[in-house]
């Protein structure tokens, strides 16, 4: 997402007189800016590209942009002041030099900044409040530099805290989960509605705007582990804080409740193994079981159920025959999709089990 837009600046800013000073910058011309600035380029003024919904900042915020450091230190050395604020685009708030950098992940501008006193809490004035460097860091997978904010600074809040956590779980970037574990603690309650947000977000893809399902199937692999070891972190700490006064609670209800929810996707199989794994009941029943939600047709652009899920469901123990809050078993959803595929793996599994308990 953030490259595509460095790459439109290169198509639009070239050759155009305007945005001389942006231009150089983006095209690290060292000995231009230094011109430019003399001549009387005013060094803090914000571009807007007036047919485009981006505001793209003054030439600091460009220079972090485009990465551009020798150019950054520069403009810092100019007077350049990093603390304005530009104005946000689709699908991004507004940002001060420091709050982008973390965002970009550009951990040299990012210290560079922390170190001359940038503010680390500088909003637009007509925001009641703003996400914080930590939850920034957290939402865009930036672990090195949030785990530099979280032992630079003491005095973020619990409240700030609890907004990072939310959104690495929410976007599964279990590294800047890790950090937050690492530094930072959170209640039972806190770690339950972290879990949630687990298990009904998804990955963010920094390359891409947006992403079809089936672009999503060629790193299925890869983003349900990131998701699974998010909640084996949150696990291990519930538990953890469950039995801190000695009597471990018990976890059943809490496992039920998240397998219900990650039976339904073909992209969350590594979580729900994990929970079956760790005791989760393959027949809770809620309206529906597990098994039910797995062969819905969730995924209409694929039009298939989550098969890899009925496996591991009916391997530790799903039952074909529960009827869910309409009535239906298993095998009715299975008819009802017409999916012949599903009909005869039920099928073999009931012959299978009467086979099992006959001997």
């Amino acid at each position: 997402m953030y490259e595509r837009r460095r790459e439109f600046w290169l198509n639009y800013f070239r050759g155009d007189s305007k945005f001389a000073l942006p231009n150089a910058v983006i095209h690290g011309d060292v000995a231009k800016v230094r011109q430019l600035l003399t001549s009387g380029t005013d060094i803090n003024k914000i571009e807007d590209v007036p047919w485009s919904s981006d505001q793209y900042g003054t030439p600091l915020h460009v220079a972090i942009w485009c990465n551009q450091i020798d150019i950054f230190e520069l403009l810092i050395i100019e007077g350049a002041d990093f603390n304005i604020v530009d104005e946000g685009s689709e699908g991004r708030p507004p940002d001060t030099p420091i709050r982008l950098a973390v965002r970009l992940g550009r951990r040299a501008m990012f210290t560079r900044l922390w170190n001359a006193g940038a503010e680390r809490k500088k909003y637009p004035s007509d925001w009641g409040q703003g996400r914080s460097l930590i939850e920034v860091a957290a939402s865009e997978g930036r672990a090195d530099i949030l785990t530099d904010l979280l032992s630079w600074n003491q005095s973020w809040t619990h409240a700030e805290q609890l907004q990072a956590l939310t959104a690495a779980c929410r976007q599964w970037f279990p590294d800047s989960v890790a950090a937050l574990m690492d530094k930072c603690s959170f209640s039972k309650k806190e770690l339950e509605d972290s879990m949630h947000m687990a298990v009904t977000g998804e990955p963010t893809y920094h390359d891409r705007e947006w992403i079809t399902v089936h672009e999503r199937l060629l790193t299925l692999e890869e983003d349900s582990l990131r998701q699974e070891g998010i909640l084996i972190m949150l696990l291990d700490e519930w538990d953890r804080v469950a039995g801190a006064d000695g009597v471990a609670d018990e976890p059943s209800q809490l496992l039920d409740r998240l397998l219900l929810v990650v039976s339904i996707s073909l992209f969350s199989i590594a979580a729900l193994r994990l929970l079956l794994e760790r005791g989760a009941d393959p027949n809770a029943l809620n309206k529906s079981t597990p098994l039910h939600r797995a062969l819905g047709r969730n995924f209409r652009v694929l039009k298939q159920c989550n098969e890899a899920g009925v496996e591991a469901l009916l391997k530790y123990g799903a039952r074909v025959g529960i009827k869910n809050d309409k009535g239906e078993t298993a095998m009715d959803i299975a008819k009802k999709n017409g999916d012949t595929r599903m009909m005869e793996r039920l099928m073999q599994h009931i012959k299978d089990v009467e086979r099992a308990e006959e001997a």
